[in-house]
């Protein structure tokens, strides 16, 4: 294929995708980071990524004329590309960048877009690298000797953009091990690569720590105790990330399971080669049997991560096929890295495992390419077709908002949101509450916001957060005792009460909790507005 053609497909790909930074509004997780890159909240255990958030807030007020999410959507895209990018160019030779080509254009298609500027986009590309140097050094392409002290820095720096990341480190060390076993190497060389890997680890650690004025291995550890403290109450506490890692795991299985089972299917209905209408009959009923399982459970309900369950089940039964089958020990031990190192992102997320997907995706072209099964000719076009139709109707669907065509209003005078797209009623709300905001606004008057929807607010308003989690509920009986432990201390300040998003809002729901009836006994008297709610005294 000609250089310029190949060029031109991956800028006609790349817009497709980028389009998707134009549109979705989410009002809490974006938001909740802009905040603490903004206000230097205390978060140790994200501390490089905070310093790195804070540095871009200040690159997009100063020196871009564009509107601040949207410029952070950039950011967040360009980390995208490059963490895909970064393996294809590492581990593929000229001739191989040329014949996996499509396969990379199919991997920017399956990005689905989700620009939040957060550890976890940092999370994946100093994961890409890492993964990327190993599979070099598996292949013979580096010497371990100046590798290890480079995989050392980029493993700490890992740590510090996220604590849980810190799973890198056994991780890094189990594998330098087995690959120096694997190869046969001189004990001298061995145990030098090995000290490297492991001074080139302290020194890195005791230089951040010193340059950001945080011990990250201290804090993540107290951090680690105090979710455990709060017990079953706390999303993060270990009983629930453990079932929700358990739960993600089971779907993953079932995916691989049914693959498998159809991948069999076709190998022998391709033995029948007399029987060809009864072979496509039943390859068009297992398609349409399939089509119809993958609209109604993977695209409903929580759609966007059961993509990415269904993403990572094809991608890990691949790595698993090249492991226990491919004779060259070099090929089983790249696809060992790349599953080992693709637990690290999950971890600690009370998201269960769809986030395994990220660094899975990064590999899909090498993992491809490694691949030696091929599937019954009936089978290759609809399933190519299937995949790619099914995504790109999965990218219509924005985060925490309604589907693509929804999407046609914008945001007036709030330059923050300029360029975004979002539904009509939730621009209204935006404006509304700000409205309402400046409307009570004065000197003498505190306001305060509360719910979940309150970090776009909190950001857009300055507004101190004292909400006492991410998610603080209005029937959260901890969550609700505790915040109003706090609007005693600022002398029982206004407070919107911003839980729901319009779509979502129900004004029995507000009545009726927990909330209103604890803020009522303060003397608090109850203003309903359009899609929120106003407590004053």
């Amino acid at each position: 294929m000609n250089k310029f053609v190949r060029i031109f497909l991956l800028l006609i790909v790349l817009t497709y995708v980028f389009i998707f930074c134009l549109f979705g509004l989410d009002l809490s997780d974006t938001f909740y980071w802009l905040n603490l890159y903004d206000k230097q909240l205390e978060s140790s255990m994200v501390v490089l990524t905070q310093e790195i958030g804070s540095i871009i807030l200040c690159a997009s007020q100063n020196l871009f004329d564009c509107g601040l999410l949207f410029f952070f959507r950039i950011v967040s895209f360009v980390v995208y590309v490059l963490a895909i990018i970064i393996p294809y160019v590492i581990l593929f030779s000229k001739q191989e960048r040329c014949q996996y080509f499509y396969i990379l254009l199919l991997t920017f298609l399956l990005m689905t877009p989700l620009f939040i500027f957060s550890p976890d986009v940092l999370t994946t590309i100093s994961l890409s690298v890492i993964i990327s140097i190993f599979i070099s050094w598996i292949k013979g392409k580096v010497d371990g000797l100046w590798i290890c002290p480079l995989l050392g820095f980029i493993s700490i720096i890992s740590v510090f953009l996220r604590f849980p990341n810190i799973l890198v480190i056994p991780i890094s060390l189990m594998l330098i091990i087995y690959v120096l076993y694997h190869k046969k190497y001189e004990l001298k060389y061995s145990i030098c690569v090995l000290s490297l890997y492991v001074v080139s680890l302290v020194i890195t650690y005791f230089l951040l720590a010193f340059l950001l004025d945080c011990n990250i291995l201290m804090v993540g550890i107290e951090s680690i105790f105090m979710n455990n403290n709060v017990g079953d109450a706390s999303s993060h506490s270990t009983s629930n990330l453990f079932t929700r890692y358990m739960q993600s795991a089971i779907t993953i299985i079932v995916y691989m399971s049914v693959i498998t089972l159809l991948y069999q299917i076709g190998k022998l209905l391709n033995l029948y080669k007399d029987k060809k209408i009864l072979s496509y009959l039943l390859i068009l009923g297992i398609f349409v049997f399939v089509g119809y399982l993958l609209m109604n459970y993977v695209y409903a309900g929580n759609g966007y991560r059961n993509f990415k369950m269904l993403l990572s089940a094809i991608i890990i039964l691949a790595c698993c096929n090249i492991l226990f089958v491919t004779k060259e020990s070099s090929k089983g031990l790249s696809m060992l890295v790349v599953l080992l190192m693709s637990i690290v992102q999950p971890l600690g997320s009370d998201t269960g495992l769809h986030k395994i997907s990220a660094i899975l995706l990064c590999f899909l072209p090498f993992v491809y390419s490694s691949l030696k099964i091929s599937l019954p000719k009936l089978y290759s076009l609809p399933i190519f077709s299937l995949f790619v139709l099914l995504t790109m109707y999965q990218n219509t669907k924005m985060f925490d908002d309604k589907r693509i065509h929804h999407l046609n209003s914008t945001v007036s005078n709030v330059e923050e949101l300029t360029g975004i797209h979002t539904t009509k009623d939730r621009a209204c709300y935006i404006s509304n509450v700000l409205s309402e905001y400046d409307n009570m606004k004065n000197d003498s008057t505190q306001i305060v916001f509360y719910g979940h929807r309150s970090h776009i607010f909190n950001y857009l308003t300055s507004s101190e957060d004292i909400s006492p989690s991410f998610y603080s509920g209005i029937e959260h009986i901890c969550d609700v005792d505790k915040f109003v432990s706090k609007l005693k201390c600022r002398n029982y300040p206004v407070v919107f009460c911003t839980f729901y998003s319009p779509e979502e809002y129900s004004i029995n729901d507000i009545n009726n909790s927990y909330f209103n009836v604890t803020l009522m006994e303060l003397g608090y008297k109850l203003h309903h507005c359009d899609s929120f709610d106003v407590y004053y005294q």
